[in-house]
């Protein structure tokens, strides 16, 4: 298990590196990274996360702190670190305060809230569809926190107007 783990961090450290080279010699071009988790679930590097640590459920191989690190990394090499939370899974409004938080705690600029919505019936069900005023209140509560860009309501996923977030 410590040499997975060690792996992982030298996979997220090397991707990280690989991002902030790419933007050198590209820095025109916006760029979406996708770092797999161990061998299942992605995590969409540099720019989104899908950070609960209360659900194991969702992300049962991903770690909450692991994918805050990650965020760190690329907030220090200079990139716009972005993260989308899924809410209507159950989760209470204080955790989704307390990942704005912890997301600004380690660099994160932009963030993106959206309505979880139920793939095939072999994912979790719906718990809760969010009301639109719950999502407005969302976003006025991460600006006033820090972030710089907040895309938040039902619809909103992660690469929601990406071609905005580029120099956030």
């Amino acid at each position: 298990a410590r040499a997975v783990s060690a792996l992982s961090q030298e996979h997220e450290r090397l991707v990280a590196a690989i991002a902030a080279k790419y933007h050198t010699y590209f820095p025109s071009i916006a760029l979406d990274e996708l770092i797999a988790e161990g061998n299942r679930g992605l995590l969409e590097a540099a720019k989104r996360y899908d950070p609960y640590r209360k659900t194991p459920k969702v992300r049962d191989i991903a770690r909450y702190d692991r994918s805050l690190k990650v965020i760190e990394i690329i907030a220090a090499s200079g990139l716009v670190p972005k993260s989308g939370i899924m809410v209507g899974l159950g989760e209470h409004e204080e955790e989704v305060l307390e990942t704005m938080d912890d997301l600004l705690k380690v660099g994160c600029k932009v963030l993106t809230i959206g309505q979880y919505l139920q793939p095939t019936s072999h994912h979790l069900k719906i718990v809760e569809f969010i009301k639109p005023e719950t999502f407005i209140k969302y976003r006025e509560a991460a600006l006033e926190k820090g972030f710089s860009m907040v895309e938040s309501s039902p619809l909103v996923r992660s690469s929601y107007h990406a071609e905005k977030h580029i120099n956030a």
